[in-house]
């Protein structure tokens, strides 16, 4: 049977998709066709801060990466794929914040391909699968992992079997009565393939780091993520298993068949780097990380990118991620103020473990990046400021900040609405670049001029405070004094980057 992927995209921004590289070489590996329809580079589908760079003509473009944004109708591509390839089967991974393209493409779709079948899978029907069904274009959709899944519901398709029945699937029936199958059983690591990416456009064997394009590759080694911050899925997705008496969320490959993988993808892409995209890397025993990281570094060499939590990172941590090529993390601080932190986020560290961490990051030479979050109910300026001198101390590399995004099925949201701090007729979700709940200590013209000089505070001396609140307010002479400021506090990182690219062009030392 065929089957057609639709690779949702809306970030002038190239990559291959984890997901969607498993199960595009699983099903090709059960013997069926496969195509990925790739929305990247649309102009009708780009993100709106993206959208507004292009129109205006101020989009630089990375180094190394050469895209021409297409300014057509995506549905006419969309449409002359399927009458070409005749799928029997539809497939996409469902993210709250896409909606609207996802409309784009499958409502007309429905209207000229009514028999065509449309199964989701991804975080959100893996939270809450009920939701996925509202706008009338999705049949079926995975509730948990789906590689597994997928396989049994393409072969009881060419079967001429039903599907109603498998696990973890729920689907609408004919009455439009939403059909429950509980969750998905969590897949075993050890019989997923080596990925191949040949079905993407080669331009997203690219990846950017800090600017420019590299040949880069996105694994895994872990799956499943430990902890329980409450604005994340994760902890949501593993409460489904819980809930299911489905144990051993959290779980790795062995050190021999993560490096195979690694060595394979270098050789056959002749890749540069990897990102590594499990959602906690250092979440594995230090005797894994032990025979892992000389592994890694003998037989692959490559740098890497990984995302870690400050309760992982101790002093022989941080050593043995250089000693494997760990050339950048991303850390998340999100608050200055240890007990918030730890009340609403259910984030268990001091600020004492956070400095320390990224201290011993720092001296082993991994680039570290903060991630930092604004705008929930409860926070204040007092609040952002304990952040700012948090990340002061700690001296990450860069400080990222996002404002707060309430997504529905977030256990912070529903905290927030349970304790009258959010109503949930006021929401509406964003990108995190810009504030859209009310909270009662900050307006919004409060909140964006904090995101517009979070970094100027946290660089720049102290004695310029004055002068940076100046600076939250936006016209055309504070944008102009913004803009030289942070060219200026970047001279710092700029030598960083510097280095940075001399490590990732030479690959880890031997």
């Amino acid at each position: 049977m065929r089957i057609l992927f639709i690779y949702f995209n809306r970030y002038i921004r190239p990559r291959t998709l984890l997901s969607l590289s498993l199960l595009n070489t699983i099903i090709e590996n059960e013997g069926h066709e496969t195509k990925i329809f790739d929305t990247s580079f649309y102009k009708d589908f780009l993100d709106p801060s993206e959208a507004l760079l292009v129109s205006s003509g101020i989009h630089k473009k990375p180094k190394g990466l050469n895209v021409d944004i297409k300014d057509w109708d995506p549905y006419i591509d969309f449409k002359k794929t399927i009458e070409e390839f005749d799928p029997h089967l539809v497939a996409f991974s469902y993210y709250t914040l896409d909606e609207d393209i996802h409309k784009k493409l499958l409502l007309p779709m429905r209207k000229d391909f009514p028999d065509l079948k449309v199964i989701t899978g991804g975080p959100t029907p893996s939270i809450n699968p009920r939701s996925c069904f509202g706008g009338g274009y999705v049949d079926w959709a995975c509730c948990g992992e789906g590689e597994n899944l997928l396989k049994e519901v393409c072969k009881r398709i060419e079967e001429g079997k039903g599907v109603d029945d498998i696990r973890g699937l729920w689907v609408i029936n004919e009455e439009g009565t939403i059909v429950g199958n509980g969750v998905a059983p969590l897949t075993d690591l050890s019989t997923l393939p080596i990925q191949n990416w040949d079905a993407y456009d080669p331009i997203h064997i690219l990846g950017l780091f800090e600017g420019r394009a590299y040949r880069m590759g996105h694994v895994e080694f872990t799956r499943g993520c430990p902890y329980d911050c409450t604005y994340c899925g994760s902890g949501s997705i593993k409460k489904s298993y819980s809930n299911a008496g489905i144990k051993k969320y959290v779980r790795h490959k062995t050190a021999e068949q993560f490096v195979d993988e690694c060595e394979a993808l270098t050789k056959k892409y002749n890749l540069e780097m990897f990102y590594f995209v499990n959602g906690t890397f250092t979440v594995m025993r230090k005797d894994v990380l032990r025979k892992l990281a000389p592994m890694y570094r003998d037989r692959v060499g490559l740098p890497f990118i990984a995302l870690v939590h400050p309760n992982t990172i101790d002093e022989e941590v941080a050593e043995l991620l250089n000693v494997m090529g760990c050339i950048h993390v991303s850390v998340g601080v999100e608050s200055g103020d240890e007990e918030f932190r730890k009340k609403v986020f259910k984030r268990y560290m001091s600020n004492d473990r956070i400095i320390k961490s990224i201290h011993s990051l720092r001296k082993n030479n991994v680039h570290v990046s903060a991630y930092n979050i604004l705008g929930v109910p409860g926070m204040d300026r007092e609040h952002i400021f304990k952040t700012i001198e948090l990340n002061r101390q700690a001296h990450p590399h860069s400080s990222l900040v996002s404002v707060l995004i309430p997504f529905l099925d977030a256990e912070l949201t529903k905290n927030l609405i349970k304790d009258d701090l959010l109503r949930e007729e006021d929401i509406t979700i964003g990108t995190g670049l810009y504030p859209t709940v009310e909270i009662e200590d900050m307006t919004h013209d409060e909140i964006r001029g904090l995101f517009n000089t979070f970094n100027l505070y946290v660089k720049a001396p102290k004695i310029l405070f004055p002068l940076i609140k100046l600076l939250e307010n936006t016209n055309f002479i504070t944008v102009f004094i913004r803009k030289m400021l942070y060219k200026i506090i970047e001279l710092e990182r700029s030598y960083h980057l510097f280095k940075l690219r001399k490590r990732i062009k030479g690959g880890v030392t031997k």
